[in-house]
């Protein structure tokens, strides 16, 4: 059996199949593009996904080409001599075909290393391929978040467009009454056109995140389907050593490089065999015979022989050296990425909680921002409030609500971020 099959059934790649399975409803139904869907759209259509799932059918082909080893290799040959009539040794018939049958019987362990080898690297391109798969979500789910992030602060922008142009027209009327001075005035029209100027780069940032979400699905971005199911930041009631735990267990980067390892390890016992000769027994059946006319139609022989494949000089020994080398070399890689996945795992984990205290937190400090800025304008108009007071709570109430929306839409990033390393793609289908 398989060693490695059981990399088929990873949360990776069980989430690929679910996914597959809902294809059919996912294209032929009208729904709200959350952000599962979205994942789901990209997982299915995107062309690096695609390619990385022909490169593992390779790769399980390449194991079954490392079973046939073991069996016996045919070949044939058969040539045609030209020779003069007093040379002794071409005096009988002027075709010889030959048909050979060679078993190896003993080859040091290189038979078994280029079979490991082979599973190791269908591992390898699994798990390449559920790398690619989480990548591919992870964009997803950030292009998500910054479309969300961008709508909300054009929302919010266009709010604080309504309030300087409003403040703007209360002024104008003080003006003409004499109750205000034309600085004053200015200084309106000046914030004003500030709140403009953001309000056009915020639609243009909408539009730009729009199409790098368009591109990473494969098709056009409804933004009024996807604001219609907006998918709120991802919960998980695990604890921190567990989320960790899970996260090494399932990762595919480390999988990755400790199927490389494999594949190094393997590769230093296909060298090591290169040190003694292969044992082998062959078969032949020859037709013909150049040194006399034969009486039979074919002649049968067995052999049992030795075979080296040493290679030039010492080049052997080098070789040993170099593959293990290699295999020191992606040890250190798979303890490398280990410490690269934990310290993100932890840091996310981290950062969830927080984001969440801080959503809080900004959401009542807006609240209390809203009530200071209609207090200044009632103060402004009992005289106790300077119009730039006024124009400045105007401005701080507009970067609260910004503040808000950056930090919830890199909520709902974070948390399906570490969503996906803990459980794998089957969070997709079920969060």
């Amino acid at each position: 059996m398989n060693p490695f099959s059981k990399l088929y059934l990873s949360p990776f790649t069980r989430g690929l199949q679910t996914i597959a399975v809902s294809s059919v409803i996912l294209f032929n139904t009208s729904f709200a593009q959350n952000l599962p869907q979205l994942m789901n759209l990209a997982l299915l259509s995107h062309p690096s996904i695609a390619s990385q799932r022909a490169q593992a059918q390779a790769a399980e082909l390449g194991i079954e080409t490392a079973k046939w080893q073991y069996f016996p290799t045919p070949s044939i040959s058969a040539e045609r001599v030209g020779a003069g009539t007093r040379d002794p040794f071409y005096g009988g018939d002027k075709n010889v075909t030959t048909v050979r049958l060679q078993q190896p019987l003993w080859t040091n362990g290189r038979l078994t290393a280029g079979k490991e080898k082979a599973q190791a690297t269908l591992a390898y391109e699994i798990a390449d391929l559920n790398e690619t798969s989480l990548q591919l979500s992870l964009k997803v789910a950030q292009a998500y978040a910054d479309v969300l992030a961008s709508h909300w602060r054009m929302k919010s922008t266009e709010q604080s467009l309504a309030t300087h142009q409003k403040l703007l027209e209360q002024v104008q009327r003080r003006v003409e009454l004499g109750a205000q001075s034309d600085a004053d005035l200015q200084l309106a029209q000046t914030r004003l056109d500030s709140v403009k100027s953001e309000l056009s780069a915020s639609r243009s940032r909408v539009e730009s995140h729009a199409v790098r979400l368009k591109q990473l699905i494969g098709q056009p971005v409804n933004l009024n389907e996807l604001l219609k199911n907006v998918s709120t930041p991802l919960f998980l009631a695990t604890a921190q050593e567990l989320a960790l735990e899970n996260a090494l267990a399932i990762h595919p980067t480390i999988q990755k490089a400790r199927a490389q390892l494999q594949i190094q390890e393997s590769a230093v016992e296909e060298s090591r065999s290169a040190l003694y000769p292969d044992v082998y027994a062959r078969a032949e059946r020859q037709y013909g015979a150049f040194s006399m006319l034969t009486s039979k139609p074919f002649q049968d022989r067995i052999f049992v022989g030795l075979s080296t494949q040493l290679g030039a000089g010492l080049s052997v020994l080098t070789n040993i050296k170099a593959a293990q080398a290699r295999s020191l070399a992606a040890h250190e890689e798979v303890q490398s990425q280990t410490l690269s996945v934990s310290e993100q795992v932890l840091t996310d984990y981290a950062q969830v909680t927080r984001l969440a205290e801080q959503t809080q937190a900004l959401e009542s400090a807006l609240q209390s921002q809203e009530r200071v800025m209609l207090s200044h304008d009632r103060q402004f108009l009992a005289g106790r409030k300077s119009w730039t007071e006024v124009l400045n709570a105007a401005r701080e109430l507009a970067q609260a609500q910004v503040q808000l929306t950056d930090v919830k839409a890199n909520h709902i990033a974070t948390s399906w971020r570490l969503g996906l390393f803990i459980k794998g793609l089957e969070i997709v289908n079920n969060p």
